[in-house]
């Protein structure tokens, strides 16, 4: 978790998405949803915690997050 690590005001969750679930989630909610800088141009995507956004959205996000990353067997 990132909490205003370059003074942008931004308290933020950085999750590895594909590039377009990141596109998808930028254009369809940018209160919520950043492009982070260095990791961005890879698919990761940024979740401003700080704008109201659902506590489940985050959950649900952060698991889709790590079944991308993990071995299959650890997803059942």
């Amino acid at each position: 978790m990132k909490q205003d690590h370059h003074g942008d005001g931004k308290v933020a969750l950085t999750l590895n998405m594909s590039k377009d679930m990141q596109t998808m989630l930028v254009e369809s909610a940018p209160k919520h949803f950043f492009v982070p800088p260095y990791t961005g141009p890879k698919g990761w995507v940024g979740i401003e915690l700080n704008q109201g956004i659902k506590w489940d959205r985050v959950s649900q996000l952060a698991f889709d997050a790590y079944c991308k990353v993990v071995p299959a067997r650890l997803v059942d």
